[in-house]
């Protein structure tokens, strides 16, 4: 390739980069090799973070956090918005004024089962847009028009036909909407059978209780001997529950109670709770029901024992007495259990050609991985080759410290050092000569300044004597003027009396 050829490739992979990243500041190019105090860098993860260094290649940002970006496939970014420009003739804006003929940016999004075509070979077709979110997204839209529209007839667990009109019923449970309809509509109604059966079930128990014989200790409690057993505390005995389980047992129970209550107030408030099991107690309207909690309890039992009695401590788990043999004791914290997956679901076309779609998604991943490898190979013969020429100038450089002797390199070094020391005392008195002239410079200009500045001053002043000897002439010739005019009215004057009396003269002769 020519070198037009290299920088139009490197163009359009600036151009993409550019184009699927961001920037926030520009930066110097090869700024930590330029030796330019200050440099800005480019931003680390951004767009031109690899500009930062060109002698080495680059492994990604520095911050951990960004690597997952860097590492996804290209394949992964879609853009799922589309616009189009749609023309307008000649029209009225919102104040009533005509607006000249325009284009019109439309911008849709692009739906999840478009089918594109693949610019490989342009035989297939693909479905780039139909991820899981824009599928759901997709399908919550659809699900909402239809409930909106069937909101007369209670929205969308109305839609599903009658058993009378067998088939349009058939057809309905034959897809998967109908068939989750349907699911729901029997696990209400049985739920609420159910309902039914258990409050008639507590009713049946209403009057009805069962309370356990208890046998006192060995004294009593007022020191008297006991009652005999009856025949459930021959295999369970109920031991160290005294007042504190109690409170701890009762207080659990108020907890779950109450939020049962909401729990059924809920279900009541949406009508998916039977009246059945609702009672007015004191005013208020609550429902009936049994409350059950999950506390661990221990069991324990007696080695030999002929009777094979059972000893229970309640809340083991929350009992104050038990707490110092709780810490003592170890038990297990993890549970492996199996992964949950969901059932895959196919098509008619899907059985028919399953194997090779199979078949076609292995030789798939295995092209991208061939690519993969082929890329990490590229860039691992890269860096080995300059970590090759690292090594080359190490090695010359200790074959040349192992082939010269000491005292000749220890002499060399000397030298260098003295060579370098009178270079720098020459680049100093250079210095000081060029600063001296720098400053001669200076003064020299500021002096010049001094003199133009003065020049300017007394040319400033000339010119205004100047103006100011021209006025005093204009001002001189202007009253000359005058004063002559006012000469020659006199002589005329005069000349006019005189020959006023010249004429009165000849008239007094004649």
């Amino acid at each position: 390739p020519t070198l037009l050829e290299l920088k139009q490739h490197a163009q359009s992979l600036v151009i993409l980069i550019k184009s699927i990243t961001m920037s926030e500041q520009g930066g110097l190019i090869d700024n930590q090799n330029s030796g330019v105090v200050g440099a800005y860098p480019f931003s680390d993860g951004l767009t031109f973070d690899f500009l930062n260094n060109l002698r080495e290649p680059y492994a990604g940002p520095k911050n951990p956090a960004l690597m997952a970006a860097h590492q996804k496939q290209l394949t992964s970014l879609a853009n799922v918005i589309t616009s189009e420009f749609q023309p307008m003739p000649e029209h009225r804006d919102g104040y009533g004024n005509w607006q000249p003929p325009a284009n019109r940016v439309i911008i849709q999004d692009v739906c999840p089962l478009h089918y594109v075509e693949d610019s490989v070979d342009n035989t297939t077709y693909g479905q780039p847009y139909a991820t899981h979110q824009a599928l759901i997204a997709h399908a919550n839209e659809v699900l909402e028009m239809i409930d909106h529209e069937y909101s007369a007839v209670g929205g969308l667990l109305g839609i599903l036909p009658e058993a009378e009109q067998k088939e349009q019923r058939a057809k309905a449970e034959s897809t998967l909407l109908g068939q989750l309809i349907l699911y729901v509509t029997r696990l209400v109604q049985r739920i609420h059978d159910l309902e039914r059966l258990y409050a008639n079930s507590l009713d049946c128990l209403a009057t009805e209780s069962v309370v356990p014989h208890q046998a006192l200790s060995a004294l009593g409690p007022d020191g008297r001997k006991p009652r005999e057993m009856v025949y459930p505390q021959d295999r369970f005995v109920l031991v160290n529950a005294g007042e504190n389980v109690w409170q701890y047992l009762n207080s659990e129970f108020e907890y779950r109670e109450e939020i049962d209550e909401r729990v059924a107030a809920n279900y009541k408030k949406h009508g998916v709770a039977g009246e059945a099991i609702w009672e007015q107690r004191g005013g208020k309207e609550m429902s009936r029901g049994i409350t059950a909690i999950d506390i661990t309890t221990r069991y324990y039992r007696l080695r030999g024992d002929p009777l094979k009695t059972i000893f229970i401590i309640p809340a083991h788990g929350e009992h104050p007495g038990t707490k110092a043999t709780r810490k003592m004791e170890t038990e297990p914290t993890v549970v492996a259990v199996v992964k949950p997956i969901w059932p895959e679901r196919i098509s008619e076309w899907e059985k028919k050609h399953r194997a090779e779609l199979e078949e076609l998604k292995v030789l798939r991943n295995q092209f991208r991985a061939s690519q993969a490898e082929i890329e990490t190979a590229r860039h691992n013969v890269t860096i080995m080759k300059g970590i090759h020429e690292q090594l080359k100038k190490r090695n010359a450089f200790l074959e040349t410290a192992l082939t010269t002797e000491p005292h000749v390199q220890k002499a060399q070094l000397l030298q260098d050092s003295e060579r370098l020391q009178a270079d720098r005392e020459e680049l100093d008195a250079e210095r000081a000569k060029l600063t001296e002239a720098f400053d001669r410079n200076a003064r020299e200009s500021t002096q010049i300044g001094e003199m133009w500045k003065k020049l300017d001053d007394e040319r400033a002043q000339f010119h205004q004597e100047q103006r100011e000897k021209k006025q005093k002439d204009d001002e001189a010739a202007a009253a000359g003027i005058q004063k002559l005019e006012a000469m020659d009215a006199e002589q005329a004057i005069a000349a006019r009396e005189l020959a006023d009396k010249l004429a009165a003269e000849w008239r007094g002769e004649l």
